[in-house]
């Protein structure tokens, strides 16, 4: 399973970059809003979003060796 996490200015980019990195079959595992920047805990700085996500690389939509899900 790879897992990583994303930053960026607002949660539609956010998706955008898990989609291109990971592809359309990731998962999102949290999301959170971070202040970065200038300041005491960034307290100046500005918000973004980070999303971790994860996708299984062995696992793929149809494989005959893995039963989709539901089916157990």
């Amino acid at each position: 399973m790879q897992v990583k996490k994303f930053e960026a200015v607002d949660m539609a980019g956010a998706l955008e970059l898990v989609k291109r990195q990971l592809g359309s079959d990731a998962v999102i595992l949290s999301t959170r809003r971070v202040r970065k920047g200038k300041g005491t805990f960034g307290i100046l700085g500005r918000q973004t979003v980070e999303v971790t996500a994860a996708v299984d690389p062995d696992y793929t939509s149809g494989s005959p060796n893995i039963p989709p899900p539901g089916l157990f």
